[in-house]
């Protein structure tokens, strides 16, 4: 007979989460699955993602990915921006959910993160955003 795994249960800013001890995550720039132990995510998540799991699931790159192979690393590499890049991930994701504002105030605030994004990444957020929910 097959042995139970044994579920932890999270609590995040934005959910709760009950996980198996090893977790597969997916990477939002090449797609990449990683295993790993649920201790170390939740470490992760709480240090690096101020505690917030949708922001996780739509920005994580896995180790190593953070450079492009297109960079000279023997050049000062400006790593600053993946900040504003969680920065602008999750204010598209709080303004989707907002409840007070009404629908043009909403759309001109969504349509300008995207734009920000788009400008930076060559992107949308809703495409980001999307291929971070699946595999989770």
């Amino acid at each position: 007979m097959a042995r139970k795994k044994k579920i932890y249960n999270y609590e995040f800013i934005d959910c709760k989460q009950s996980l198996p001890s090893s977790v597969v995550v997916k990477c939002s720039k090449t797609g990449e699955e990683v295993r790993m132990y649920h201790k170390q995510l939740i470490k992760l998540i709480q240090n690096k993602y101020r505690n917030n799991w949708s922001l996780f699931k739509a920005s994580y790159i896995k180790k190593g990915n953070k450079t492009d192979p297109d960079v000279d690393i023997s050049e000062e590499y400006n790593t600053r921006p993946e900040g504003y890049r969680k920065y602008l991930i999750t204010s598209y994701m709080w303004f989707k959910q907002d409840i007070s504002l009404d629908a043009s105030q909403k759309a001109a605030k969504l349509e300008f993160l995207d734009k920000c994004y788009y400008n930076r990444w060559g992107e949308g957020l809703e495409l980001v955003i999307g291929r971070a929910n699946v595999g989770f």
